[in-house]
């Protein structure tokens, strides 16, 4: 079992880790949650995070944590400067998933107060999910909705669990009736994240892939002055970067996403480009980048590459063109069936057999 493996091993480091482990919380109290959550906001040392820094540094870590499953086996045990690496997006990630979770539980809660129709639904969640739904979902006021009262509108429901509580958000937000603007199947989407974590579905891994890119029916979900500063035009940069697999080189070489890189992070990944030579590219490809599927155009970019870089293999001067923007299409994590492997959220691989005696003779050479 991974939990009993050595330290030094994958196996130990992203199988029995709380990072990658799918928990389900369902039966937790919301007071108990509640209780958590004061906690980590009293201790919080850095109340208005930019959700760009926490994206930024999460995917790139992950990124070379990648490499190194590229790498070695599960227990293969690993160089002190390659598990220091996974250490470290071990521990850098776990505090990020407990502010990506109290969050969403905080403005999905907060959201829920605009729902029209709670002669009707409140009643039907009740008979579904526990009498203790109605309270909850209607414990805030118009005049009520910053993170004190929404953490004390959770701190008193006695009874209430997560996973009835995190179901009745879900189906308020996908049957309800709200004004233009408010809940409804955006919110749906955002409130199905935070279940999927909560039931086991997701592991923090999972959650904090996926948080980045929710959005509610006015752009990016982090705009709501709790727990996050508000988000700004990079965060949608950053993720259109990392659907190309770039961030290492966008942190490098980019200084409008550098600037949201945390100290030691470029560092890190300047000596990660000595320890896997040729896996960090020398500059960003922004034809890449819109090519696997960018959610905005580059042309500014691309003309920079080209005239300090030249073209990529496959373009021409044709590829300057703008692209029609693209839809970004939420979707749920396939089965890990048949010949793909997940790795995440919407991505899935092709399963491969890799000859370690081959690899670790290399290293050895």
């Amino acid at each position: 079992m991974s939990l009993f493996a050595p330290p030094n091993t994958l196996a130990y480091q992203l199988r029995a880790r709380p990072l990658s482990l799918h928990r389900d919380m369902s039966h937790v109290p919301v007071q108990d949650v509640a209780v958590a959550m004061m906690r980590f906001m009293a201790g919080d040392p850095h109340p208005s995070t930019p959700p760009e820094a926490e994206a930024l540094e999460f995917y790139a870590l992950n990124h070379l944590v990648a490499l190194v499953r590229r790498d070695y086996d599960w227990f293969e045990t690993l160089p002190p400067p390659l598990l220091a690496l996974v250490e470290r997006y071990n521990d850098a990630c776990a505090p990020k998933a407990c502010r990506a979770f109290y969050y969403l539980l905080l403005i999905c809660l907060r959201e829920s107060r605009h729902l029209g129709n709670k002669a009707v639904m409140l009643p039907a969640l009740a008979a579904e999910f526990g009498e203790g739904v109605p309270k909850i979902i209607t414990c805030l006021s118009d005049q009520s909705t910053g993170a004190a009262a929404t953490m004390k509108g959770l701190a008193d429901q006695a009874g209430l669990t997560m996973g009835p509580f995190c179901r009745a958000l879900s189906r308020q937000f996908h049957v309800g009736q709200y004004s233009t603007g408010y809940g409804g199947p955006a919110w749906g989407r955002v409130s199905d994240c935070l279940l999927a974590f909560v039931s086991g579905e997701y592991s923090a891994e999972m959650l904090l892939d996926t948080v980045w890119t929710l959005c509610h029916n006015n752009g990016p979900i982090f705009n709501k002055g709790m727990l996050y500063s508000s988000h700004g035009p990079a965060l949608k940069r950053i993720l259109d970067v990392q659907r190309s697999g770039q961030v290492p080189e966008a942190i490098l070489h980019e200084p409008g996403i550098r600037a949201f890189a945390p100290k030691g992070l470029p560092a890190m990944l300047e000596a990660a480009a000595g320890l896997f030579p040729g896996s960090i590219g020398a500059y960003v490809d922004w034809f890449k980048v819109e090519a696997l599927g960018s959610l905005h155009a580059y042309p500014t970019e691309k003309k920079a590459q080209v005239a300090q870089h030249g073209f990529p293999e496959g373009s021409g001067p044709a590829d300057l063109a703008t692209p029609a923007p693209k839809k970004a299409k939420p979707s749920k994590p396939p089965a890990e069936t048949g010949p793909m492997f997940q790795i995440m959220p919407g991505l899935a691989l092709p399963k491969v057999m890799i000859d370690r005696t081959a690899a670790a003779a290399a290293r050895a050479a």
